[in-house]
């Protein structure tokens, strides 16, 4: 035999479960029931109570089958498994899904154009050097030189005749350059980048902003978990008025 409770019910019973026994369960899980790969679960534990409850309100019409002979404790064991096995078995879509909406950025970045150019600049450089004196200092110096002769009738013997002697007082070199200038030819690639404010898609600013108001409203992240979750573990109930029921 089995028992249906709505979202609602599963909700109440694990909220009169935590005051009784002290704990702090989720209609997800316990807080130690999934690793931290799951990208949004510290937001949900942040959270989760208030999610829980506005989840469970907007839901009630969902009816998930638990042991009809079990007490609370193994009941919501019994459901958190179900969500448990739910969540990694769509653990990569779920996580893509959070960090897509929870993406930071700018709704109106299409209506901004940023545009850059290459710029090719050859250059002339000059190098200029000015005049410039170099000087040499010379000291002084000083040589001799002595002639000698040997007469015919004197055999071997030579006799000198003469001895010269020279002197040149110190003296400076002065070497005088101009001044001179040097060519050199540079190619250079610039780049110049420039940004634009316009609309560079089809819709006005206004479409935009409507655009990005609907996304955030139709996709917000916990409520399509929520309605994922129900589609796979819950069946629909109906308690209002049979449309064909005759008098």
């Amino acid at each position: 035999m089995s028992r249906r409770m709505t979202l609602k019910e599963i909700y109440d019973m694990i909220q009169a479960y935590n005051k009784a026994n002290n704990t702090d369960y989720f209609l997800l899980g316990k807080v130690d029931s999934y690793d931290y790969s799951f990208s949004f679960w510290e937001d949900y534990f942040t959270n989760g109570k208030n999610i829980d409850k506005f989840q469970s309100v907007k839901r009630r019409n969902f009816l998930f089958c638990l042991d009809l002979n079990d007490e609370d404790a193994l009941a919501i064991e019994e459901f958190h498994s179900s969500v448990l096995g739910f969540m990694y078995t769509y653990k990569e879509s779920i996580n893509r899904m959070y960090k897509t909406l929870k993406e930071s950025y700018s709704a109106l970045d299409s209506t901004n154009l940023t545009e850059v150019a290459r710029i090719h600049v050859d250059a002339d450089q000059q190098n200029h050097i000015g005049s410039s004196t170099n000087t040499y200092e010379n000291g002084a110096q000083a040589s001799s030189s002595v002639s000698s002769t040997s007469p015919w009738n004197e055999g071997e013997s030579f006799t000198n005749t003469e001895k010269a002697e020279t002197s040149n007082n110190s003296y400076t070199d002065t070497q005088n350059f101009g001044e001179r200038i040097d060519m050199l030819n540079n190619k250079t690639d610039t780049v110049d980048e420039r940004k634009k404010n316009g609309n560079v898609s089809a819709k006005t600013l206004q479409e935009l902003i409507r655009s990005e108001v609907d996304l955030r409203e139709n996709i917000a992240f916990y409520d399509k978990l929520f309605e994922i979750l129900i589609r796979e573990l819950f069946q629909f109930s109906d308690s209002g008025y049979d449309a064909f029921f005759i008098l």
